[in-house]
């Protein structure tokens, strides 16, 4: 499914390195469903906003009552701007919400697994990425690195009279 046409394969800039950067965000309802968005490379070195962005969509399922271990099932859509559309289907497994392992499937042939670990509002995780097909002969191999802060939704104060201050 390698696009050879791709501007981006035989570009003079694959061998610099270019300053990216993006936003997302994430609504997640009562700890279980999370839907979010993102786009990030959303600017690139000196280029205009491009197309690439990711929609993703997960469900947490406790594997029994005490919530020690749950499974979720992910779903992400990559859209790109000159290359096909590519689909993942993965399962994380997580411990306490302290550990977490993923292992899924990405439509272009790549097999993805990931750690990661939770403190608090601060994550670190690693994914690898194992290209098969003609992918493989491009770049066998891909790694990330993923740092990730939590922000909680402010409490309002309220006065002695019980009347809001915010």
């Amino acid at each position: 499914q390698v696009n050879m046409s791709d501007p981006t394969l035989v570009s003079p800039d694959l061998n610099k390195v270019r300053v990216a950067s993006g936003a997302g965000v994430a609504y997640r309802y009562k700890k279980r469903a999370e839907v979010s968005f993102s786009s990030p490379m959303m600017v690139t070195g000196d280029e205009a906003l491009n197309g690439f962005f990711i929609i993703s969509a997960n469900y947490k399922f406790n594997v029994e009552q005490t919530k020690t271990y749950t499974l979720k099932p992910i779903i992400n859509y990559y859209n790109f701007v000159y290359s096909p559309k590519m689909v993942d289907i993965l399962l994380a497994a997580d411990w306490k919400e302290t550990v977490k392992i993923q292992a899924g499937y990405r439509s272009n042939g790549t097999v993805v697994t990931g750690l990661g670990f939770n403190f608090n509002k601060i994550s670190f995780g690693y994914n690898f990425y194992s290209h098969t097909g003609d992918l493989n002969r491009l770049a066998p191999a891909q790694n990330e690195i993923v740092i990730a802060l939590s922000f909680s939704k402010p409490k309002s104060k309220r006065s002695s009279t019980g009347q809001n201050l915010n």
